[in-house]
């Protein structure tokens, strides 16, 4: 990639290895967000002159070969473990929003399930009760369309509607 930087770091003897260190910085998509994330990695001097000479090349398989040397190291399980966390959060409010958005549908399907039970139990028992002609009687009858909305637990005005659009009469 042309956005790979190489910096130098404060060189640094190790004292296991006698290996100088530098630091090359470059960028990484993030496999959660697709963002970019600049990465540093203290690497031996070896690793950073090849990085050097051949890094335009060949960057894909060197940033690879990067990224697990830096798992191996350590120097990046620390952040891994953080983002795991953070996933593992993201993840249980997810779950916890669906759990939560199902319990609204199962509930409105109740109300909706109840709402048409009562509706059909009325329908049967106008449709026993009164012939067509009567369905405009019962319209015009104030007690009958206040008794049988509330019964469904709607308005007037919206049971006229239901009526009106069930059987066709003004």
């Amino acid at each position: 990639m042309n956005k790979n930087v190489i910096q130098k770091c404060n060189t640094k003897l190790r004292k296991s290895q006698n290996v100088s260190q530098k630091c090359i910085t470059f960028l990484r998509k993030s496999q959660t967000d697709q963002k970019d994330r600049t990465i540093t990695v203290r690497v031996p001097e070896s690793l950073y002159l090849f990085y050097k000479n051949f890094g335009k090349r060949y960057s894909e398989k060197i940033r690879e070969a990067l990224i697990m040397y830096m798992n191996l190291n350590g120097n990046a399980l620390e952040q891994l473990k953080i983002e795991e966390k953070k996933l593992q959060a993201d993840l249980e409010r997810i779950r916890m929003l669906i759990a939560h958005e199902e319990g609204k549908i199962k509930e409105k399907e109740e109300k909706q399930k109840e709402f048409n039970e009562k509706f059909e139990t009325i329908r049967e028992a106008l449709e026993r009760q009164i012939s067509i002609e009567g369905y405009i009687n019962l319209l015009r009858n104030p007690n009958a369309v206040l008794y049988y909305s509330t019964t469904l637990g709607i308005t007037k005005e919206e049971f006229k509607k239901l009526i009106i659009e069930r059987y066709g009469h003004d």
